[in-house]
């Protein structure tokens, strides 16, 4: 495993705790537009770190993205990206990275299916592989979090050092709410202690 100290400044552990709590029971409602399409899925991104995030690719066995296309998160938010059905439900993956500075980046995928007929699963694996993610999820749905594979050293803003990895979890609500909740998949960014 390699170490990797980076030159960008983190909130301390003690904000970093009390803003995941706060984010925690935060929610992002879903456009009304996508909830008229069939087989819905409303990506829900809580970007618990100090570093932006990007999509950075995309593979759709069926379905496609609804509306923009385009995906950026700022640090510490909430944001969110639809996809909708054509013909087969909507089922594929997405590649996304954390931008960390001095050209490190933290790539994970993420693999979901909602087709015509079947289960609703989902994935997330390390590394830039939108195609394999979604594989993954056709195959197991059992990769629900995944940890960066390097480490990571930086000064907090009070000036003391933090030691931390990332970790990626997804998720559905556990008791849906009809439609409106059905079709939402959490993806919390985090950063963890080593």
């Amino acid at each position: 495993m390699t170490s990797h100290t980076l030159t960008t400044h983190v909130k301390s552990a003690a904000w970093a705790q009390n803003e995941v709590m706060n984010m925690n029971q935060q929610d992002l409602e879903a456009p009304g537009s996508l909830l008229s399409k069939s087989h819905p899925v409303w990506l829900i991104f809580k970007n618990m770190t100090d570093f932006p995030l990007s999509k950075t690719g995309e593979h759709f066995y069926s379905g496609d993205w609804f509306g923009n296309a385009v995906f950026d998160a700022a640090p510490w938010s909430i944001s969110g990206i639809a996809a909708a059905d054509k013909k087969g439900g909507c089922t594929g993956g997405a590649s996304f990275k954390l931008l960390l500075g001095d050209d490190l980046n933290f790539d994970f995928s993420i693999g979901f299916t909602d087709p015509l007929k079947g289960s609703n699963k989902m994935c997330c694996i390390a590394g830039r592989n939108a195609e394999a993610a979604y594989n993954r999820a056709n195959e197991y749905d059992t990769d629900n979090a995944v940890k960066s594979p390097d480490n990571y050293i930086a000064t907090t803003t009070t000036g003391k050092t933090s030691r931390f990895q990332f970790q990626v979890s997804v998720s559905r609500p556990g008791s849906p709410k009809g439609e409106k909740d059905s079709c939402k998949i959490y993806i919390m960014v985090q950063r963890i202690p080593y």
